[in-house]
Parts: structure tokens; C-alpha cells; sequence
């Protein structure tokens, strides 16, 4: 297999362990599957970055990471919820970038760090829309 190939089928069933298409033991599953041809991968000098693609998604989906996980995605809920004034919604919003930014500091990886983050990025921009939008 290619390593074009091989990064295809990773994002694929990345992108569906992202989106809540696969479980946790059908991750594991397709971790275990591309791990396997990484051997016969080709070039061989793509075999490392393979590899490391591989560690990252295994150290998501690890039980500490899924916690993190979880606790980030509910702040995000808690905190992009409708109700309250405007001021209140601002306020919701800052609060959950902080619990976020809380949350992704456990993480010891920094791509863990990142993606956790990252999810803040919606609730910014709804704070900026709520200091706009006239009250």
C-alpha cells in the first residue's frame, strides 16, 4: 500500500472516530488494521510518520483522553446554550472558553492540547456575534 493510500483510510476512519461514527472498540479495531500494513508501507521512509499518526489517534482515544474529551464537549454545550440576556450569554461563552482552556491543559500531548482548544473557537465567535448584535 501507498502511504497516499494508507493516509486516505487514516483520515477516513479518523474522521469517523471524530464524528461519533465509530466506538471506541471499533477504533481500536481500525487502529489495529492500519497498524498492520505500516510494515509494507511505501516508501519505506513514510513508515515513521505512519507510525506517529497512529500513536496520536491511539493517545485519543485513550480512557484519559476520552474523559477530557467528554468534559470539553460538555462546557462547549453548556456554554453555546440558548437563554438568558445578552451580557449572560457573553458571560456563558467566556466561562466555558476558560473551562475549555482548563480542560486542555491536562492534556500532556500537545495536539490533544490543540484539538481540546480548539473547540473554544465556536464559543469566541459567538461571544464576538453577542458583543455586536445589538441588545
Amino acid at each position: 500500500m501507498t502511504y497516499d493510500d494508507f493516509v486516505a483510510r487514516y483520515k477516513e476512519a479518523h474522521r469517523a472516530w471524530i464524528l461519533g461514527r465509530l466506538d471506541l472498540a471499533a477504533a481500536v479495531d481500525a487502529l489495529a488494521r492500519l497498524r498492520a500494513v505500516v510494515p509494507s508501507l511505501e516508501p519505506p521512509d513514510q513508515r515513521p510518520n505512519a507510525e506517529e499518526l497512529l500513536q496520536v489517534w491511539e493517545a485519543e482515544i485513550s480512557p484519559e483522553a476520552a474523559d477530557r474529551m467528554t468534559r470539553a464537549v460538555t462546557a462547549l454545550s453548556r456554554a453555546e446554550r440558548d437563554g438568558g440576556t445578552v451580557m449572560e450569554r457573553i458571560a456563558r461563552a467566556e466561562a466555558g472558553i476558560a473551562e475549555i482552556g482548563r480542560i486542555a491543559a491536562e492534556a500532556e500531548d500537545a495536539r490533544e492540547r490543540s484539538a481540546i482548544r480548539g473547540m473554544s473557537e465556536t464559543l469566541a465567535k459567538l461571544a464576538d456575534a453577542l458583543r455586536r448584535s445589538p441588545r
